[in-house]
């Protein structure tokens, strides 16, 4: 994870990427309270995902799947392309589904995680930055 400049500590850099809006003021909201981020972009579409992940090389990107205009599953092996020591974890509310998780992995995703289960990415997210 990188550093915060102040030397008091890690701080990884996230991008959250959804077209509800309610889903990325709770995903904002986990990342700003666990205090190892800094939420550093917002993304409506794959397109503005893939502008925002080579612009900022974040350590994380948060990735919806389903999404108007340019879905996850297109933008997922862009951003990989763009912005390569970013770990990208996609989030669906499409359930636990093995072909889902084997997709993304194939795909280049660090991790999947069902929307139900939102509360649990910041550590998620922290764990992946760690391995990357």
């Amino acid at each position: 994870m990188a550093t915060d400049g102040d030397g008091d500590g890690a701080r990884a850099k996230v991008v959250l990427v959804d077209d509800e809006a309610d889903i990325v003021f709770l995903a904002r909201t986990l990342f700003e309270r666990d205090g190892r981020f800094d939420v550093v972009g917002e993304a409506l579409d794959g397109e503005e995902a893939v502008r925002l992940a080579e612009r900022l090389q974040p350590e994380a990107v948060l990735l919806d799947i389903l999404m108007p205009g340019m879905g996850g599953w297109e933008a997922l092996p862009l951003i990989r392309r763009v912005a390569p020591d970013t770990a990208v974890v996609v989030v669906s509310a499409l359930g636990r589904r093995r072909d889902i998780a084997e997709r993304a992995t194939a795909l280049g995703a660090a991790a999947y995680v069902e929307k139900a289960k939102l509360g649990s990415t910041p550590a998620l997210v922290a764990s992946v930055c760690t391995a990357s």
